[in-house]
């Protein structure tokens, strides 16, 4: 199923506002019932019923919102944090100092507190470590640089007498739908997703031509879906941030729908807005998939091997073989024998 995979955009709530917890945003993730959104310098949790278009302070202490301040142990060496993820109660941030060759570092919090419990350096990664995030399929947590990305790093990590220790398990390649070495610049966000009892990952990336979100199937990391998210005309400091997972389709939120959710900051100085939008998009697999490659013109079922080899942008779902067939695709020989004309 992992090859029909595809994304609708469901909503932009909130956009367009200027608060306390929008400036400087770079990432989200969640736990049950809260969201943890950090910004350069912060982190706040905030439960889900909380309307994000409301006032949100940080001594609102009866809505059960909480906030924390950079680490003060960090604060003289470095000064950004990214996106972040959540695991086992547990809030990993990894940490870098802009414009600077300090080595990057994984900062842990305790998700219910937001106490800083201590940080690991990822020697591997240089001075970069935009987004983190724990792969329930190994346990392992995965990081990346921001530009020439090639691979991940995944490492293992524990938590013993409030230290945090962080070793590389191994490198892991990212491949083109062809299998060929993936090169990616921009990263700026990452999460692991299970759906259909497989495993998938997400990243955001701000940059030009490959601006939104990415989808790979594991633990092959092919390359397998693109949501391309453009800017609008005549703006300028639109960028791309954190994204994370997480299944509301059930209306547990009043405005929010959707699996995949994402940041879109507006960096623009003629305004003062610090949100563009918080994007929600619904996956959806399809059952059949068609190439519109006029090379191809082919139609084929979900889970056919020969979609893997399709270019994401190639990509049509169709919930209808009759409708794919009307537009006049012909149907795959190996998996559609029968509607095969050529």
């Amino acid at each position: 199923m992992s090859n029909s995979l595809f994304f609708k955009h469901y909503a932009d709530y909130p956009s367009d506002i200027q608060r306390g917890w929008t400036e400087e945003l770079q990432g989200v993730t969640h736990d049950d019932t809260n969201w943890f959104i950090v910004q350069k310098k912060r982190i706040w949790k905030i439960p889900l019923k909380v309307d994000l278009y409301s006032e949100i302070n940080a001594s609102d202490l009866s809505r059960g919102i909480l906030t924390a301040n950079f680490p003060e142990e960090l604060h003289a060496e470095y000064d950004h944090l990214g996106d972040p993820d959540h695991f086992n109660g547990l809030l990993f941030v990894p940490v870098e100092k802009t414009e600077s060759d300090m080595v990057a570092r994984i900062a842990c919090f305790d998700a219910q507190t937001l106490q800083f419990i201590g940080s690991a350096l990822l020697p591997e990664q240089g001075n970069h470590a935009p987004w983190c995030a724990v792969n329930p399929g190994d346990g392992l947590l995965y990081s990346s640089s921001f530009d020439y990305v090639n691979e991940l790093f995944a490492y293992r990590f524990t938590l013993e007498n409030d230290q945090l220790n962080i070793t590389l398990d191994h490198r892991a390649g990212i491949k083109k739908e062809n299998t060929n070495t993936l090169r990616m610049d921009g990263l700026q966000g990452g999460v692991f997703a299970v759906m259909h009892e497989e495993i998938f990952l997400f990243l955001s990336s701000n940059n030009d031509d490959i601006r939104g979100i990415h989808a790979f199937s594991w633990p092959a990391l092919r390359h397998i879906q693109f949501e391309f998210i453009d800017t609008e005309y005549l703006t300028f400091g639109e960028e791309i941030e954190g994204i994370t997972f997480w299944d509301l389709d059930g209306g547990e939120s009043d405005g929010i729908r959707g699996q995949i959710h994402l940041i879109e900051l507006d960096n623009d100085s003629l305004n003062s807005d610090d949100l563009k939008c918080f994007k929600h998009y619904n996956i959806y697999f399809s059952p059949f998939v068609a190439n519109k490659n006029l090379s191809k013109r082919e139609v084929h079922k979900a889970g056919c091997a020969w979609i893997n080899f399709m270019k994401p942008e190639h990509k049509v779902p169709y919930s209808s073989l009759t409708s794919a067939i009307k537009d006049g695709y012909d149907g795959c020989h190996y998996c559609l024998g029968e509607f095969d004309t050529r």
